[in-house]
């Protein structure tokens, strides 16, 4: 059986992006992604990737269920899987999984310090920013049906964030986050911006024609 760490770090070279969701316009299966990451650089969003963690975990033997959570966005906007007391969320590009405990949590990442504590049925996720704690998203504990799921991911197509090109990749120690043009590099030293062409998602690993495809159903 493989450790549940080496599991979730496999996910590190898929990309959080929207552009093959853009394109496909439906959800699509693990076998899909993998052929898509193949061809075309392409990884996929929360729901895509941990879908494809959830297989995986599974199939390798681990008790691994899905979970929803609720951004400041609306409620079942973000997902994860958890196995025994711990959280993996590669839909939130971390790639080590996380102890979920009764008493708050602080940990460091390569690029940024978490703190997850517990509140209400579930547990607070917040990046530790300047010494104070940035809300992320509110995980709950409560078990999740195949349709209560897919109903949630049906859901995402319709966010906001779907009329933008959105690219995200893990590199070592820091993250690269790219919405159309604009450029964030985050570390935990900070943050570096600037601007750069839409195109560039093409320099983050993803194929130029799935860019092309998908900046032309954004126009």
């Amino acid at each position: 059986m493989h450790a549940l760490d080496d599991l979730l770090a496999r996910l590190r070279a898929f990309p959080y992006e929207n552009a093959s969701k853009i394109v496909a316009a439906r959800r699509r299966t693990p076998q899909e992604m993998l052929r898509d990451h193949k061809l075309q650089g392409a990884g996929g969003t929360c729901f895509d990737l941990v879908n494809l963690f959830h297989q995986t975990a599974r199939n390798a033997g681990f008790e691994a269920r899905l979970a929803l959570a609720d951004r400041t966005y609306g409620p079942n906007t973000h997902c994860a899987v958890i196995v025994g007391d711990t959280l993996c969320d590669p839909g939130y590009m971390q790639f080590q999984p996380l102890p979920l405990r009764d008493t708050p949590v602080e940990l460091d990442t390569p690029y940024n310090r978490l703190r997850i504590e517990p509140h209400g049925r579930g547990w607070n996720v917040s990046t530790i920013e300047n010494g104070r704690a940035r809300f992320r998203y509110h995980l709950k504990d409560n078990r999740v049906g195949e349709d209560e799921f897919i109903d949630a991911w049906e859901r995402s197509f319709e966010f906001e964030m779907m009329n933008h090109l959105v690219t995200v990749v893990a590199r070592d120690d820091r993250l690269i986050y790219l919405r159309d043009g604009h450029y964030h590099e985050f570390s935990r030293a900070g943050c570096v911006r600037r601007e750069v062409a839409p195109e560039s998602a093409r320099e983050l690993g993803l194929s130029r024609e799935l860019v092309g495809r998908a900046l032309a159903c954004l126009r």
